[in-house]
């Protein structure tokens, strides 16, 4: 999946080690041709070789990765899976409410919460604000330039581009009032001023 660019919203590794999985498979080497010992040892040589690979993958820029302990009891790990699909679901739903409430009549076009939505991160590095990855909150209210971290997780997106934060408080901040950090911003020079999401880019984050 990786290979081809697919990009599931949710990507479970479920921790075995070799000598457990030889040992879960054993009563059924005569019945199972996956199990037998020379297929089950290329597999488990190929997935020691690229499961490194496909997990930091997913989770650089996707931010999807979920591990599960493969020796607890399949009731857990399916709570384990069902939490992170409904946290995912959720996410999503309510970044396509406020995204779909746009500015009409008296009522402001409305900030989107980034968490938990395991989003394209290289989408999100194009299109920053014009604030890049500084805090708009800070600089509004002391005039100075601080870096926000640099964390997805707790960006914003509004007005088709996105906002980093130097801490939770002035994220909150800005999503109770964001129009008051972003209008009638000045700054001595636009250079380096990305372009703007086009809107359809925006269903690329919930799709």
């Amino acid at each position: 999946m990786a290979r081809n660019g697919i990009n599931p919203s949710n990507v479970f590794h479920v921790k075995v080690n070799p000598e457990e999985v030889y040992k879960r498979t054993a009563d059924v080497v005569a019945t199972d041709f996956e199990a037998f010992r020379t297929i089950l040892g290329q597999k488990m040589r190929f997935l020691e070789k690229n499961l490194p690979h496909v997990c930091n993958f997913y989770q650089r820029l996707y931010n999807s990765l979920i591990e599960i302990d493969g020796f607890k009891s399949k009731w857990f790990m399916e709570d384990r899976a069902m939490t992170a699909i409904e946290s995912n679901l959720q996410a999503r739903q309510k970044f396509s409410q406020s995204y779909c409430h746009r500015a009409g009549g008296d009522e402001p076009e409305r900030p989107c919460e980034m968490k938990r939505l395991n989003c394209d991160r290289g989408l999100m590095k194009e299109a920053l604000s014009q604030f890049n990855y500084f805090c708009p909150v800070t600089w509004k209210n002391t005039k100075d330039l601080v870096k926000g971290a640099h964390d997805p997780e707790n960006c914003v997106f509004y007005e088709n581009v996105f906002y980093y934060f130097r801490g939770e408080a002035e994220r909150l901040m800005f999503l109770d009032n964001p129009m008051r950090f972003v209008n009638n911003i000045i700054f001595s020079s636009e250079k380096g001023i990305p372009l703007r999401l086009k809107p359809h880019k925006a269903s690329e984050i919930v799709s």
